[in-house]
């Protein structure tokens, strides 16, 4: 098992950044490894909706669904693939005119996999540290798209 824990102010207020961060659709925004996303049910986004994030190589697709969604404050995903089951939990909180976004991924290694967990686990910090960093970057422009638009 691999886990990763963080937390990053946001420019913005909780309900931008849980609508924002909620759609899936923009993982290919911040996730260096995402080529693209796919909201695979109806909209609008809610508990059980279900994504589809297709990698670069060498990282399979991975398929998420909402298992938690109480907007604007908690947000769960979960998903699983052949070689690991996953969980993305990220919390918003206001923070002065800001939020403050609390990211928890878990991801849970199967089959020979499980041997080579410590190296996979610091990749998996990495990627998470990447990850993180391109949401804090994504949010922003987002942010700044729609205040643009509103002026």
């Amino acid at each position: 098992m691999a886990l990763y824990q963080r937390s990053v102010v946001l420019d913005c207020d909780p309900g931008f950044a849980f609508e924002f961060v909620s759609d899936f659709r923009h993982a290919a925004r911040w996730d260096p490894l995402v080529e693209r996303a796919e909201l695979l049910t109806p909209e609008p986004i809610g508990l059980g909706s279900r994504f589809l994030l297709v990698n670069r190589f060498p990282v399979p697709d991975l398929p998420y669904q909402v298992a938690e969604f109480q907007a604007p404050h908690r947000l769960t995903l979960r998903g699983q693939t052949n070689a690991f089951s996953y969980q993305d939990s990220i919390g918003f909180e206001a923070n002065g005119a800001g939020t403050r976004m609390s990211y928890s991924a878990r991801l849970d290694f199967k089959g020979f996999l499980k041997l080579g967990n410590p190296v996979l686990a610091l990749l998996f910090q990495r990627m998470g540290d990447d990850a993180l960093r391109g949401i804090e970057q994504a949010v922003r422009a987002a942010a700044a798209e729609r205040n643009q638009a509103a002026a």
